[in-house]
């Protein structure tokens, strides 16, 4: 092979239909609640737009809301879903199931903490902005490096997404609101001869 060939792989990031708590406000992290008429809609308008396009293999996050989005993937285009765990959305530890009204009543002194340091702040019961950060990079590039010069679908969650958006633009953390990550959003990323690109 010639040393000096470019080797580029082509990663879709797609986020999940809406979800029941998505439409309510309440903070998903790694708890779950079903897609909404709508969140079906979007999952299968995702499918239809797969079923054009080669890809190598199809990823999944293992929470319900994300399976949920890649069975309709899986049945538009023939190939099966891969659970890949890390693909998770961010723990949200004591947060998780509350809007942002409860988390305030209900621990205050936390989500005081959490408005103040955002990436930084580790959640009781959950993870930090960074760690989430972390993670997003190391399980999408082993993804990448599994998959030299083919393309790839990966269908995980928002705050995972802000994250690695970050990453790949060399964002400074809490810079990713400028990207909408909107549910069944198609974000394609590519990594070049190791370096990633938007």
């Amino acid at each position: 092979m010639d040393e000096d060939r470019r080797r580029v792989v082509r990663l879709i990031a797609i986020r999940h239909g809406e979800t029941l708590w998505n439409a309510e406000g309440r903070e998903q992290g790694q708890a779950d609640s079903p897609l909404t008429p709508r969140g079906l809609e979007q999952a299968v308008a995702i499918a239809e737009r797969l079923r054009r396009q080669r890809f190598a293999a199809l990823y999944s996050s293992d929470l319900g809301r994300a399976l949920q989005t890649a069975d309709f993937v899986e049945s538009a285009t023939g190939v099966r879903a891969l659970v890949d765990p890390g693909l998770r959305e961010r723990h949200m530890g004591i947060f998780q199931g509350l809007t942002r009204e409860q988390m305030a009543a209900q621990f205050p002194a936390e989500y005081a903490a959490y408005r103040a340091d955002p990436h930084g702040y580790a959640i009781p019961g959950g993870e930090s902005g960074r760690e989430r950060r972390e993670r997003s990079v190391r399980v999408l590039t082993a993804l990448a490096d599994r998959h030299a010069d083919d393309t790839i679908v990966v269908i995980t969650h928002g705050g995972f997404l802000l994250g690695f958006f970050e990453h790949v633009l060399g964002l400074p953390p809490g810079n990713g609101w400028r990207f909408r990550r909107r549910n069944a959003s198609f974000n394609v990323f590519a990594r070049t001869n190791g370096y990633w690109s938007l």
